[in-house]
């Protein structure tokens, strides 16, 4: 559970629908066809990084093998190594 307050880093796929605004079955649909952002895996959690996430719907969407998206991973990543 999450403190109130507190943003979760990671969140699994139930969580990662309901905050993309869609049904964990069609969320699991676009995840096998490269339509989100890769998941992690911790253990056997697949897990998915609430930055990118967000960057993606702020986005448009766009799939996780657009050079769009390259684009945007690499500015979150370099943005996480230079804080």
């Amino acid at each position: 559970m999450v403190e109130p307050g507190l943003k979760p880093a990671l969140m699994d796929a139930k969580t990662a629908s309901k905050f993309c605004g869609v049904g964990l079955t069609l969320f699991r649909q676009l995840d096998v066809v490269g339509k989100v952002p890769e998941c992690v895996r911790l253990n056997s959690k697949k897990l998915y990084v609430t930055r990118q996430l967000e960057a993606w719907a702020i986005n448009s969407c766009p799939a996780r093998d657009t050079e769009k998206w390259q684009k945007i991973l690499s500015e979150i990543r370099g943005a996480d190594v230079n804080k």
